[in-house]
């Protein structure tokens, strides 16, 4: 065993009873300063390990709920009222008809009942929809924004007043003439006919609109 000079001189035993000159002097000896963490402070390895993988496995999950938000335009498919369904590159997303406002909750033959939907291109080129078809249906009536520029959507809500954001291409309106009764609770098969995408059918569903929004008529409308 070497000694230094002027170190203390020390017990063999370095447990628990050792001296606290000992503990002292080898400070002394380390160039301890009084920032630098005492024995007793020092985080043991295995703590430092477990909190480097933590901080990694949140690092990644992080992650990759970053580049899903970037992905989810067309694909996530939102808690909402409305039928999604997808063709090619296109998507339709919360497609619906207002409940009627008839106390039967019926909708009679020869009603117009306005569809509401959001129609996403996420192609790279532009789509059309050509036509929208059902078996329940005397004629569908489809005007307005029909052309869905790539990377753009258009929006049949009913609504002229409500913003736009700027992915939105333009407004749609999509009517159905019933041939038969309607009844809440019932979907109604719908066809959504595009130019370059195909076909999708959806079972489009009833759903209480919001005030002032997709108001169903009478035969009268739209006449």
């Amino acid at each position: 065993m070497i000694l230094l000079e002027g170190a203390p001189q020390v017990s063999r035993e370095f447990g628990v009873g050792a001296p606290r000159r000992f503990v002292l002097g080898t400070r002394r000896m380390l160039g301890h300063r009084s920032g630098d963490p005492r024995p007793s402070e020092r985080v043991p390895p295995a703590a430092v390990a477990c909190r480097v993988v933590v901080c990694v496995v949140v690092g990644l999950v992080l992650t990759s709920c970053g580049a899903g938000q970037i992905a989810q335009t067309a694909t996530q498919q939102a808690a909402v009222k409305g039928a999604p369904g997808d063709v090619g590159d296109v998507a339709l997303r919360d497609v619906w008809m207002p409940s009627s406002p008839d106390p039967s909750g019926t909708y009679p033959v020869g009603s117009t009942v306005p569809v509401l939907a959001t129609i996403i291109n996420s192609g790279g080129a532009a789509d059309e929809l050509v036509a929208v078809t059902s078996p329940v249906a005397d004629r569908v009536q489809v005007s307005g924004t029909v052309r869905i520029p790539p990377g753009r959507n258009v929006v049949s809500d009913a609504d002229p007043s409500a913003s736009r954001s700027p992915l939105v291409a333009g407004k749609l309106q999509i009517v159905v003439v019933t041939a038969h009764v309607l009844r809440l609770g019932t979907d109604t098969p719908m066809t959504f006919h595009f130019r370059n995408a195909g076909q999708v059918t959806l079972q489009v569903p009833q759903a209480e609109a919001a005030q002032g929004v997709g108001r169903a008529g009478s035969n009268d409308q739209g006449e």
